[in-house]
């Protein structure tokens, strides 16, 4: 047989090339199994192993340990995959856990770690491959780090159901691949604050969001409504409601149950002009005597609290002028009141324009607010 010393070199080359990547890369797996209490996971097999005879001589360490997947194309031998989800993984994540040129899926969801996301990990190229990142279910606290969000190849991250706090970060680069796969964030039941980033409006349109019950407030950018196409769910946050037609057919967008009392637009700078603080103080003291009197106890409730005020729809025992602008009376008589009459029931009066006010006949105690009289 012919001997070529050049396909010996190749070879050769190859083994080089895999075992430089692997110092890399084993190291910081390590690193992680140690900071996650890997002898206490569900599955820890073959971690740490390095010389099992059983293994395939073409699988090297650690491409046959539990949950890890490596490359068998662009990179062969390099880790492609960390799949260690519902396996007991508790501590943190440890900041040497980086260098991963060619991890693509990094998936820990439904484990009990704890701890922040290590912000060094996403800074320099090491996790440059990263498309799909899962970390829902868990114990994770401290801010999201700004180089997440400027992966350019993340379309799928997950955060949800953990004790994240502090705002969102810049869109910067991230959620914008939409190939056969739609991108998708999920933060919902977390403790994000403050409001939704400009940035948003660069992300790919056809995006599924849901960054349900968190404290994030403000108004949406309507620009961003416009255009959105994909779904967009903020229940359970403070934001206030943008105006309906301003949202795009195509999209799915839900804001119920927020916090700010549900004041539309002209509620807020620059709208809140003569008559629109007329109207927003009115809405606002209808509210506070749904709260102060039990009114998901009452015999009629019927629109009250819904998100496009009193006149529209019309709600039980309110009536309005012919525009359908302001209150002009209130009959809840007879209707199982309790509780107290609030101070703030005087902004009715809105600029004069209430004419009546009847509350006889329910089961409310206290007195009534001195304001009242004025």
């Amino acid at each position: 047989m012919m001997y070529r010393p050049y396909v010996c070199l190749v070879a050769c080359l190859n083994v080089v090339r895999l075992s430089l990547a692997l110092s890399l890369e084993i190291p910081a797996l390590m690193s992680f199994y140690n900071a996650t209490q890997g002898p206490f996971w569900h599955n820890n097999m073959g971690w740490g192993n390095f010389t099992d005879i059983s293994a395939p001589s073409s699988s090297p360490a650690p491409c046959w340990w539990y949950g890890v997947v490596c490359s068998d194309t662009m990179a062969p031998g390099r880790v492609a995959e960390l799949n260690l989800d519902y396996n007991n993984l508790t501590g943190s994540i440890s900041p040497s856990f980086k260098g991963f040129l060619s991890l693509w899926k990094l998936s820990l969801g439904n484990n009990v770690i704890g701890g922040s996301i290590p912000a060094d990990i996403f800074l320099d190229a090491g996790m440059g491959a990263l498309s799909f990142f899962s970390l829902n279910n868990n114990a994770i606290t401290g801010s999201i780090p700004a180089g997440l969000f400027a992966l350019p190849k993340l379309y799928y991250l997950n955060l949800a159901d953990n004790e994240i706090s502090g705002t969102l970060p810049a869109f910067n680069g991230s959620f914008t691949v939409q190939d056969q796969y739609n991108c998708q964030f999920f933060a919902f039941k977390n403790h994000l604050e403050g409001t939704i980033p400009p940035s948003l409006a660069s992300v790919h349109p056809s995006t599924n969001i849901d960054l349900s019950r968190n404290n994030l407030t403000g108004m949406l950018p309507l620009f961003f409504l416009q255009i959105f196409e994909g779904t967009l769910r903020l229940s359970s946050n403070r934001f206030y409601n943008p105006q309906r037609s301003s949202k795009n057919p195509s999209s799915i967008i839900d804001l119920t149950n927020n916090y700010f009392c549900v004041l539309p637009p002209w509620c807020l700078p620059p709208y809140c002009d003569t008559l629109g603080a007329a109207q927003c103080t009115q809405l606002a003291a209808l509210r506070a005597l749904y709260s102060s009197t039990s009114g998901s106890s009452w015999t009629n409730s019927q629109n009250w609290m819904s998100e496009d005020g009193p006149c529209l729809p019309r709600w039980h025992g309110v009536t309005c002028d012919a525009g359908d602008t302001f209150v002009l009376g209130l009959d809840l008589g007879g209707n199982n009141l309790t509780g107290t009459l609030p101070a703030a029931v005087t902004g009715l009066q809105g600029l004069n324009y209430i004419r009546w006010i009847s509350l006889n006949n329910n089961k409310m105690n206290g007195t009534i607010p001195d304001a009242f009289a004025s």
